[in-house]
């Protein structure tokens, strides 16, 4: 099975936009750096319009750009662990762990070289998911963002034992704490920088009534999430 990405550019924007989409897919749009050559042209781009990846069962949640080392890392609801993609189309394990059940969404803090990753099991992992962990893991994992080493793993579902939980997508702050959403708990959790986990938002409603509540999140520069 072939997985492809596909990237567009548009006009002569100087750095590189992401756009989450949410209902469960990743939309990834790439503006990439314009340049004007001497006679006034603007060149073709050194990225082509779409990558193949020929890499069986990835079917990444998450997709997020890493410049610095240009190259796209990815997220894999049926295998947990996290991709990095060449513009080739080549792709190599960056980051795993048995934990990694099913990594959803990812956040790349380049300024803190960090990796964060959502995990979660709703069973798309045949390999790593039990009937201990189905719809009950809300993780947030930290990786190393240049090498994809470990640095932390946080238990999110440990805040609210005796629920359901599928841990999404991840929001950062400028001081760097993650929040996090959990679609089968109506919760976003908090995580600081050293760590500590904590309910940031509780509240009823956020379940949807569809047994499927929160997704997406995106911290803005006013102080507040949505």
């Amino acid at each position: 099975m072939l997985h492809s990405f596909s990237f567009r550019q548009a006009g002569t924007t100087a750095l590189p936009r992401f756009i989450r989409v949410a209902a469960l897919a990743v939309g990834l749009t790439s503006l990439l750096p314009g340049c004007v050559q001497e006679d006034g042209t603007i060149p073709n781009p050194f990225t082509p319009a779409k990558i193949t990846v020929a890499e069986p069962r990835v079917h990444p949640e998450g997709i997020r750009y890493d410049e610095l080392n240009q190259r796209y890392l990815v997220s894999s609801r049926t295998q947990g662990r996290i991709g990095a993609v060449k513009d080739d189309g080549s792709y190599r394990t960056f980051a795993d762990d048995p934990r990694l059940i099913s990594t959803i969404g990812l956040n790349l803090d380049a300024g803190r070289q960090r990796l964060l990753a959502a995990v979660s099991d709703g069973g798309g992992n045949t390999s790593r998911s039990t009937p201990a962990t189905l719809r009950q893991v809300a993780g947030l994992a930290i990786f190393n963002a240049n090498n994809g080493s470990l640095q932390s793993y946080v238990n999110l579902g440990a805040l609210r034992p005796g629920q359901q939980h599928f841990a999404n997508d991840i929001a950062i702050d400028l001081q760097g704490n993650a929040y996090v959403t959990d679609s089968f708990a109506p919760v976003i959790y908090k995580v600081d920088l050293q760590g500590n986990a904590s309910v940031f938002l509780e509240n009823a409603q956020l379940s949807g009534g569809t047994g499927f509540g929160l997704n997406g999140i995106v911290f803005h520069p006013g102080a507040f999430c949505w």
